[in-house]
């Protein structure tokens, strides 16, 4: 008997396993067979719809997180099938078909007997779920350095191996049979960029990359996180030989950071970061800081993205009603928890 995790519980599962540093293993199967969805085949596999959800024979103390709705905290369970006959009534259970041969490398093992769909195969399964706003967060995060995690003071873990990369997404969209779901989602990559280290820089690359029609900026090629090497007395000046800005525009040679504490840190933050800027400034580079404040009201966000329009050699002083709704609207989603995706 084989159980197939999906959806919202396998994306649950891979932020667990990311947190953890752990890489299940691929295994070796092209299909769904022989899946496991009665009660009774559940409760054999060690998996309880109703807490604690698993057993601790089952050797994955991560997929007791993994099957509690962060919302809820109720059990929820998503599975994959690759038959209809094989769909149960069970409450707190949603069955999701998937028939037919599956590309190369789609399933992990976490488990005996049980399978977690590969990080590709899980964006692809949660596209059709989620608005293209939603589903571009949602590529920054696997294919970025953080992890959403409910029970982190900040909400997410940071410092952390990406899940995939942008390259890996492409190549498995454009293996999936699914092409109409797959279509959009490759859509949606043109506009994710790897590297990202929080949801708040994710919300900026949004903004700055989306194009103007959906309330973006249009701002044109940058990196997140990218090395920047000094050496000599450079080196001196920037006060150290590497630096790790949030998002880099290199042809204009503009840095942008995001400060979560500047306006209410304490100790000596603030200080290091203003020393950072200052130093980067030494080496050349055009230092501009987003806060918490340009994310409190879009008067202030548009101030400061005007700043940022002007160091790149672009004009946004012409905004038409549309455009000012379109981009009220993309702030809006931007400062929303809903933009999360748990």
């Amino acid at each position: 008997m084989k159980l197939f995790l999906g959806h919202w519980t396998a994306l649950r599962l891979w932020r667990r396993l990311r947190i953890r540093g752990v890489t299940p293993p691929v295994a070796r199967l092209g299909r769904l067979d022989g899946c496991v969805c009665r009660k009774r085949q559940l409760v054999d596999c060690g998996i309880s719809l109703s807490p604690p959800a698993v057993s601790s024979r089952v050797g994955c103390a991560d997929l007791e997180v993994a099957l509690v709705d962060p919302t809820s905290g109720d059990v929820r369970l998503d599975l994959l099938v690759g038959d209809r006959a094989a769909i149960s009534g069970l409450r707190n259970v949603r069955h999701h078909l998937l028939a037919g041969a599956l590309p190369p490398g789609s399933l992990r093992m976490v488990a005996d007997g049980i399978y977690l769909p590969s990080p590709e195969l899980t964006y692809l399964l949660l596209a059709p779920e989620l608005s293209g706003l939603r589903r571009i967060a949602l590529a920054h995060e696997l294919v970025g350095s953080y992890a959403l995690d409910p029970a982190s003071p900040n909400g997410f873990a940071s410092g952390l191996t990406p899940a995939t990369s942008l390259d890996r997404l492409r190549g498995y969209l454009e293996r999936s049979t699914c092409r109409r779901c797959a279509a959009r989602a490759l859509e949606d990559l043109g506009m994710v960029h790897e590297g990202s280290a929080s949801p708040r820089e994710t919300d900026l690359a949004m903004a700055f990359c989306l194009p103007v029609r959906d309330g973006g900026y249009g701002l044109g090629r940058f990196e997140m996180n990218r090395e920047l090497s000094f050496g000599g007395e450079l080196a001196a000046l920037v006060g150290g030989v590497r630096r790790y800005p949030d998002l880099l525009f290199p042809d204009a040679r503009v840095v942008v950071e995001y400060d979560s504490d500047q306006w209410h840190g304490g100790g000596l933050k603030p200080s290091l970061d203003r020393d950072r800027s200052d130093g980067l400034s030494a080496a050349g580079y055009t230092v501009l800081t987003f806060t918490n404040l340009h994310f409190g009201s879009y008067e202030s966000f548009a101030r400061q993205m005007r700043r940022l329009a002007g160091h790149l050699g672009e004009d946004l002083a012409c905004e038409d009603e549309a455009l000012v709704f379109a981009r009220r609207r993309l702030f809006d989603f931007l400062r929303s928890p809903g933009r999360l995706v748990y």
